[in-house]
């Protein structure tokens, strides 16, 4: 390995290279659109510009780097949509963190780069097995010749360069999100607090126990209840499309090839070749490889025309080709019999071919789809698809959501319909069903529904407010007795409820079988002593009682050895929620220009 490795030197560094370039631009993570564009640019963010040159780059480079670390060497589709959006929002990140670590005069010295490219090599040069020994532990003294070799002096001057940049981003990071010293005794007891774990008995007040009655309910106090939550019933800026579909489906020419495939393999049938040898061969569906054997089944188990050729067939013939939604079939029936109420039943086989696009309809079809679009430029919409014969459809509250009916989740389209002026015709855009072409007929401002839209929202809710305060009373008398000195037991029996008991020992936060991952709950229960007994506690299932009836709390024998990993958790975790809090704001503030929808169909 490692003598192939050293004959492919050149190669494999500039691979890394490039997985290098990649690991550095890609790490964190939000959104944002705006404004005017130019040719070849595909965002701004703050003035500064990000092209689609450079964009397409760092996705090459990390699609290159993601198939170097896959088992497979494959990327799937959602993983290719999830390198799409983490390139993206790395690149406009990493301009907002260029321009605040400029304002604060960081810089990184060249002794620093040497001490970080001899002792800290890249990840993507430790992790890459190319420079593993046969021990299986990283090479250092072939990674230390590759760098005092001077045919390698292009990829030692990217090394650094890249190692100079991730440097300056360490120490604008560590500024960002500087954390507060965590102390030893903190450590400790936040350890504990996540490693205890409990079981507890406890009783539901449930608000589903307590009619929904909305009699009383005022009108003034749903319109009170209605102008207090305006911000929950705002109606977001919408479109009005008209979509234009060109359906990706078979044509007659491919309907044409099945019906020749289904007729040779009908003259093999006659020249000797046996049924299930040639469903084997031929068939195209799970039951090929069982010589095409359906079983038994009696009438309304299939589709029409197979179901009537099926019981109309002899034992032995073969029938068709029967033409149904799935394609060409050729029937063979064994045998006849009837069921246990006297109804037929036949057992049988089939072959059966399909009807597929082929690529050259697919063609076909999307320059058609392209061909409408530009009678549409030419001619108007409506005039282009009287000529095409293409129906169009009106789509209602199309939001800016990304999903837009029928087409489904398409940011890059949802993005040409809120930024374009209305009556633009749109690219051509795929989805499951075959293409479409849309535009805008009708803006809709953003607004509030109106309060009879919402009445009946309210009106539940109230109820349901109103069902939470009954048990809420109801559970505070309950616990009134356990002040008084009952048991859980005596309580659960005057109010004639049943207590429940967890199944099994669970941690704070965690899924509880019969309450569900309800944090008020652990926390109150994994607060108490063992014995005790809680105050109602809320949920959204009414207001339980709890007792723990067992506490196992995390042995400490051993905090030595752990104390640094528990810390460096705590710090990261905070590191984390300060760095993410800041590029939220960033963002938030910059002016950030997004013209993918321009450049690109789907993203």
């Amino acid at each position: 390995m490692m003598s192939a490795m050293r004959k492919n030197t050149a190669t494999v560094l500039w691979i890394l290279v490039f997985a290098f370039i990649g690991t550095i631009i890609f790490s964190w993570g939000m959104g944002g659109f705006k404004g005017q564009y130019e040719p070849g640019v595909l965002a701004k963010v703050n003035g500064v510009k990000i092209t689609r040159e450079q964009y397409d780059q760092a996705l090459q480079n990390r699609f290159n780097y993601e198939r170097q670390v896959s088992e497979t060497g494959e990327i799937d589709e959602n993983r290719t949509d999830q390198l799409r959006t983490e390139v993206w929002d790395g690149l406009v990140n990493e301009i907002l963190l260029n321009q605040a670590r400029e304002k604060s005069g960081i810089v990184v010295g060249d002794k620093e780069i040497a001490i970080a490219v001899k002792n800290n090599p890249p990840a993507s040069i430790t992790s890459s097995p190319n420079f593993v020994d046969s021990t299986g532990s990283f090479d250092w003294n072939f990674y230390y010749s590759v760098l005092a070799d001077p045919q390698n002096i292009d990829f030692v001057v990217s090394i650094e360069n890249n190692i100079r940049q991730q440097l300056l981003q360490q120490k604008m990071l560590s500024r960002i999100a500087s954390v507060d010293h965590i102390s030893d005794l903190e450590a400790k007891q936040s350890y504990i607090r996540d490693n205890t774990k409990g079981t507890v008995s406890y009783i539901l007040v449930a608000t589903r126990d307590f009619v929904q009655d909305t009699t009383g309910i005022a009108d003034q106090e749903l319109r009170s209840a209605y102008r207090s939550r305006q911000d929950e019933f705002k109606i977001e800026e919408n479109r009005v499309v008209e979509m234009a579909s060109i359906p990706d489906e078979p044509s007659r020419e491919d309907s044409l090839d099945a019906r020749r495939l289904i007729d040779h393999v009908l003259d093999r049938l006659s020249t000797g070749a046996t049924f299930e040898e040639m469903a084997r061969e031929y068939s195209e569906d799970g039951s090929a490889q069982e010589g095409g054997d359906l079983g038994w089944f009696g009438r309304g188990r299939m589709v029409k025309p197979f179901e009537e050729a099926a019981f109309s067939a002899n034992i032995g013939d073969v029938v068709g080709p029967v033409q149904s939604q799935f394609g060409y079939h050729l029937i063979r029936v064994d045998d006849r019999r009837t069921d246990d109420k006297g109804d037929p039943e036949v057992k049988a086989r089939h072959i059966l071919v399909r009807v597929e696009r082929s690529p050259e309809t697919l063609d076909d079809i999307r320059n058609r789809a392209d061909a409408f679009r530009e009678e549409a430029e030419e001619q108007g919409f409506h005039e282009a698809a009287r000529i095409f014969n293409i129906e169009v459809d009106t789509l209602t509250k199309v939001s800016r959501s990304g999903f837009i009916p029928r087409i489904g989740r398409n940011k890059a389209a949802s993005e040409f319909l809120f930024n374009r002026p209305k009556g633009d015709i749109s690219p051509v855009y795929s989805f499951r069903d075959g293409f479409a072409v849309l535009r805008v007929i009708e803006v809709k401002k953003a607004g509030v529904k109106p309060f009879e839209e919402v009445r009946g929202t309210l009106l539940k809710d109230l109820a349901d407010e109103h069902r939470l305060d009954k048990a809420s009373q109801r559970a505070d008398s309950l616990y009134q007795l356990v002040e008084a000195g009952q048991s859980l037991d005596q309580v659960a029996a005057a109010a004639g409820l049943e207590i429940q008991a967890t199944s099994r020992e669970f941690k704070m936060g965690e899924y509880i079988a019969g309450v569900g991952r309800d944090a008020h709950f652990s926390v109150a229960a994994l607060e108490m002593d063992e014995g005790d007994i809680s105050k109602p506690v809320r949920t959204d299932k009414g207001y339980f009682l709890i007792r723990l009836d067992n506490k196992t709390v995390p042995e400490m024998d051993n905090w030595a050895e752990i104390r640094d990993e528990q810390i460096g958790r705590i710090y990261s975790q905070r590191q984390n929620i300060v760095l993410n809090s800041w590029i939220e704001q960033q963002r938030d503030k910059a002016d950030i220009d997004d013209y993918r929808y321009l450049y690109y169909t789907d993203y």
